[in-house]
């Protein structure tokens, strides 16, 4: 009988240990499992974060040097103020200057070069030259926003055209505002590059 109650007791203690043991065990793998997820949304959030901030800068660096001091600017103005013939030739003049650009642009990853005026119109798709003339105001919220508030802007929008991660700088003749110029990169390219 002494036997027996010392084996249940021993038994016991060997389920108390052994649930104690394992309880601990889990709660470590859970920690352990928790950090590593954590990591990886840190890593992810990381990797997203600087490539918005690498093609931010290269967008910005595009539209420096080769869309605010060139003649982009004056294609824009005459467009603002010419009639359809003046516009259409101003388009393609634009166009073809901004070939090589765009297709150093895409070499960069980005899929869209698109110009608007100053009343929210599209003028030129590099991507799609002979798509023009459509009215966006109503359409996109952020061609909206930069031509009401003339700043910069960017993020990702979803669209009738692209869905994809934007970034519109405003343009001017001086103080005239003239439209904006639009760098995209369309979300499954984004995808690509994380």
């Amino acid at each position: 009988m002494r036997f027996i109650k010392k084996f249940v007791i021993l038994l016991f203690l060997a389920i108390v240990v052994s649930s104690v043991l394992l309880y601990f065990l889990y709660d470590n793998y859970q920690v352990r499992r928790d950090d590593a997820i954590l990591r990886t949304q840190k890593d992810i959030q990381d990797q997203y974060a600087n490539l918005i901030d690498a093609q931010r800068n290269i967008a910005e660096i595009f539209y420096q040097e080769a869309i605010r001091e060139s003649s982009v600017i004056s294609y824009l103005y005459q467009a603002n103020q010419g009639d359809g013939l003046a516009k259409n030739q101003a388009r393609q003049s634009m166009a073809r200057q901004l070939q090589s650009l765009f297709k150093s642009l895409q070499s960069r990853n980005f899929n869209y070069l698109n110009f608007y005026l100053n009343n929210g119109e599209t003028f030129l798709r590099l991507q799609q030259p002979e798509k023009y003339g459509d009215d966006l105001t109503g359409k996109s919220y952020s061609i909206r926003v930069v031509n009401e508030r003339r700043r910069y802007l960017e993020g990702f929008e979803l669209s009738q055209d692209y869905n994809g991660y934007r970034y519109i700088f405003p343009l001017f003749d001086g103080s005239y505002y003239l439209g904006s110029v639009e760098f995209g990169i369309s979300l499954q390219n984004f995808k690509n590059q994380l």
